[in-house]
C-alpha cells in the first residue's frame, strides 16, 4: 500500500518499507531481526548498567564517608586547638594565682592575645603588679620604724638571728642607746620638735656607720652587716659584726656619744642632748637576739644609774642586779 509496515512476535521482528520511483511501486526493503539475541543484549546491558550503578553508589557511599571522615577528624581538630586557646592560658591564670598565694609576684608571660583572653591576662598582671606593690609597702611598714625610716625590732632581730647562725660571723656586738633627758625635749619644744629631733639622730647613726649598707632592705641580697635599728621612743639599737675585742666596740661608742652630742637646732634655739649606751657581746651576753638586747637594755640602765651620757659593758653582776631589784619591788608589794 505504499507505507512502511512492522510485525513483531515473540521471536522477530519484521521490518518493511516500500520502494518508489516517480509515484510507481518498484519493490520493498524488507529486514528481520531476531529478538531473542537483541534481548540477550539488552540483559546484558541491563545488568552492565546496573553493576556501573552499583559501583558508582559504593563509591559514592565511599566517598561520603572519607569525606565526613575527614571532616569529623578536622572539627575534632579546630575544636581542640580552640578548646586549647583558651583552657591553656586559663590554666597559666590559675597557676599564677597558686604562685601569687604563696608570695611569688611574677606576671603572665607568653600570652599575646587581642581578643577577651587576652584582655583577662593584662588585666591579671595589672593585678599582680598592684599586689606586689601593695605587699612591699605592707612588708616594708611592717619591718620599718615610720618616722625614721629605720627598721624596727622585728627586723633588727631577724637580721641579728641571720648573723647568729652564719658561722662565718666572729664576734657580735649589740649596741642599745637611750637618749638622756628626751622627755624634756617634747615638754618644752612638742612633740613635733622632738620627732624633727629623732630624725636627726637617726640620720647621725647613719652616718657613723656609712662604711657598710646601714639600713635593712626586705631582699637579703641588699642587707648590711651593720645595722642600726629604732625600737620605739627615743631607743635605738645597732648591731655590729665581727667584733672581737671590747676596744674595737668602745671606738664606735663613742663616736656614737660624741655625735649624738653636737647641738641639735630646735627654731632658733640650739639644743645638746646625750645618750646612754649599754654593750652586750655574743656569745659571753648571750647566745641569741632577744637575749642580747635584754642585757644591752641592762647595761644601757646601768649607763643612766653611772651618770649618763656614758657607756657600760653587760656582766653577769649587772644582771644579778636587776633580780635582787626585781625581787625587792615583788617583796615590798
Amino acid at each position: 500500500k505504499g507505507s512502511s509496515y512492522i510485525r513483531m512476535t515473540e521471536d522477530l521482528m519484521i521490518v518493511a518499507q516500500p520502494i518508489q520511483v516517480k509515484g510507481d511501486l518498484i519493490g520493498a526493503l524488507f529486514i528481520s531481526f531476531t529478538l531473542r539475541e537483541l534481548s540477550a543484549d539488552v540483559d546484558s546491558m541491563t545488568t552492565l548498567i546496573n553493576r556501573i550503578n552499583l559501583e558508582s553508589r559504593k563509591k559514592a557511599i565511599l566517598v561520603t564517608v572519607i569525606s565526613t571522615g575527614l571532616i569529623l577528624v578536622l572539627g575534632v581538630i579546630v575544636i581542640f586547638l580552640l578548646v586549647r586557646s583558651m583552657v591553656k592560658p586559663l590554666l597559666q591564670l590559675i597557676e599564677h594565682a597558686r604562685q601569687i598565694g604563696e608570695g611569688e609576684f611574677k606576671p603572665v608571660q607568653g600570652i599575646e592575645r587581642y581578643d577577651e583572653v587576652g584582655e583577662l591576662v593584662n588585666a591579671f598582671n595589672t593585678m599582680v603588679r598592684q599586689i606586689k606593690t601593695r605587699t612591699d609597702k605592707i612588708s616594708y611598714l611592717a619591718y620599718h620604724d615610720t618616722l625614721t625610716d629605720l627598721p624596727n625590732r622585728p627586723r633588727f632581730l631577724m637580721h641579728m638571728d641571720n648573723l647568729i647562725a652564719d658561722s662565718s660571723i666572729e664576734g657580735l656586738v649589740v649596741l642599745f642607746i637611750d637618749l638622756d633627758e628626751f622627755k624634756v625635749i617634747n615638754d618644752n619644744f612638742g612633740h613635733k620638735a622632738g620627732d624633727n629631733v629623732l630624725v636627726g639622730i637617726a640620720k647621725r647613726l647613719k652616718r657613723i656607720l656609712r662604711s657598710d649598707d646601714l639600713i635593712v632592705k626586705l631582699s637579703a641580697d641588699e642587707e648590711g652587716d651593720k645595722v642600726v635599728a629604732r625600737i620605739g621612743g627615743d631607743e635605738f639599737l645597732i648591731c655590729l659584726p665581727n667584733v672581737k675585742e671590747p676596744g674595737e666596740a668602745d671606738a664606735v661608742v663613742d663616736r656614737i656619744i660624741k655625735t649624738i652630742g653636737e647641738p641639735v637646732e630646735i627654731g632658733s634655739e640650739k639644743v645638746v642632748i646625750g645618750c646612754s649606751v649599754g654593750v652586750a657581746h655574743y656569745p659571753e651576753s648571750g647566745r641569741c637576739s632577744d637575749e642580747l638586747v635584754k642585757n644591752a637594755d641592762i647595761a644601757m640602765y646601768h649607763s643612766k644609774s653611772i651618770g649618763k651620757n656614758t657607756f657600760s659593758h653587760f656582766s653577769s653582776d649587772m644582771n644579778a642586779q636587776v633580780e635582787k631589784r626585781a625581787r625587792t619591788e615583788r617583796e615590798l608589794r
